[in-house]
């Protein structure tokens, strides 16, 4: 039997109760309550967001070593800086590679899953990753949009190029009876903003536009799509279903260009009053 250690509910009803100190410098701690059985296996569940979430992590796999527990799970279906797989240019570092993957490396767990990874530039630098599909995030957002009646009425979107892939394996699984459109970015390449977006293959047949893919931050890129779409299809619905919300510049501006969005809590919680953005829960 597996034993939880959830950091992201720590009131709620899990196998291993803990309590979280803080101290004046900033050093977080953790004391748990009880390991019923050290040979057990245990899992630790955690958003991992941000410095702070990963020294949570790091004091409670030393707790658990502490006990005596020698296999431990990591379960983070968010990554923190999955989108900086490479390094970006003269003078920097590649993030994941040198930073955050080898201080998860050294804790030897026995495996590391998350769900939906950036790229495969993850699996490359983490040892025994367990990349989960976010294929049943997407069939559970396409239910609610009454995708199984009419599967024509709907032209699943890849964000760009590198994107292709993925929405393209969720089409298969979903025997998608139409093809993919995929939209293109051209980029300053000395300051990386977008210059203007392209979406080829579409016309006004098309009317249910669903946009999938993995992160959705500020949400710039999406917001060019949508009005790349808008420009053909003057009454287009368009859906943005991401992995990851973490909508670090508000709603405002995705109101005014999509009719509904989709993510899990695995970046944060979404109100369940905030009708405009449903979340999928699964911490």
């Amino acid at each position: 039997m597996t034993r939880r250690l959830n950091l992201v509910r720590p009131d709620g009803d899990f196998d291993i109760q803990y309590k979280v100190s803080r101290f004046p410098d900033g050093q977080q701690g953790i004391t748990i309550q009880e390991v019923y059985d050290p040979k057990e296996p245990h899992e630790i569940i955690s958003r991992l967001n941000n410095f702070g979430d990963l020294e949570l992590i790091l004091c409670a796999t030393a707790a658990l070593k502490a006990e005596g527990v020698r296999e431990i799970m990591l379960t983070v279906p968010y990554f923190l800086g999955a989108r900086s797989d490479r390094k970006f240019g003269q003078g920097s570092y590649h993030y994941l590679k040198d930073v955050i993957c080898p201080i998860i490396n050294a804790q030897g767990y026995r495996s590391v899953a998350v769900l939906d990874p950036h790229s495969d530039v993850l699996e490359a630098c983490i040892d025994r990753l367990v990349p989960n599909s976010n294929l049943a995030f997407v069939k559970w957002a396409l239910e609610d949009l009454g995708y199984a009646k009419k599967p024509l009425d709907f032209t699943l979107v890849a964000p760009d190029a590198g994107a292709y892939k993925k929405v393209d394996s969720i089409a298969r699984e979903l025997k998608h009876p139409t093809e993919i459109v995929t939209a293109h970015k051209r980029r300053d390449l000395q300051t990386g903003q977008i210059l203007n977006t392209t979406v080829e293959g579409i016309d006004e047949a098309q009317q249910k536009f669903v946009i999938i893919d993995d992160i959705c931050d500020g949400g710039r890129t999406f917001l060019g799509i949508a009005e790349a779409i808008k420009s053909k299809v003057a009454n287009a619905k368009i859906y943005l279903l991401v992995t990851h919300g973490i909508f670090s510049a508000g709603y405002s501006q995705l109101m005014n260009h999509f009719d509904g969005i989709y993510t899990t809590n695995s970046y944060t919680d979404i109100s369940e009053e905030f009708t405009f953005v449903k979340s999928l829960k699964i911490i």
